[in-house]
C-alpha cells in the first residue's frame, strides 16, 4: 500500500477532517474519520468510500487510496485548487453560472 504522509489540515466538520498529504512528491487530499465517531458513523463512512470507489465520472472525485480496516479510517483523493464552497461564494447572483455548475453535478 502507498504511504500518504499528512502535511496540514485543510478542512473539517463534525465527522471528519480533510488533510493535504503527499506520496512520491505528489500532493493529494485525505479525508479522515474523527476518532469519536460511533459505529453507525464508521459504517456510513465505509459505505461512502465503497460507493465513490465504484463511480467513474469526470465530475466525481476519484478514490486513490483507502484505509478501512484499522483506525484511523481514511481515503485519499486528488487535491484540487478550489472547492465547491469557493465557487459558491463567487457565484452569488449569477443564475447562468449556477445552473451550469449544478447541471454538471
Amino acid at each position: 500500500m502507498k504511504h500518504f504522509q499528512d502535511i496540514r489540515r485543510i478542512g473539517g466538520g463534525g465527522f471528519g477532517e480533510v488533510w493535504e498529504c503527499s506520496c512520491n512528491s505528489k500532493i493529494y487530499a485525505k479525508k479522515k474519520l474523527l476518532p469519536h465517531v460511533d459505529e453507525d458513523g464508521v459504517k456510513r463512512f465505509a459505505r461512502e468510500v465503497r460507493i465513490l470507489s465504484k463511480l467513474d465520472h469526470p465530475n466525481i472525485v476519484k478514490v486513490l487510496g483507502i484505509r478501512l480496516l484499522n483506525k484511523p479510517y481514511w481515503y485519499v483523493m486528488p487535491k484540487y485548487r478550489r472547492s465547491l464552497a469557493d465557487e459558491l461564494l463567487s457565484m452569488i447572483g449569477d443564475e447562468d453560472r449556477i445552473k451550469k455548475l449544478f447541471g454538471a453535478i
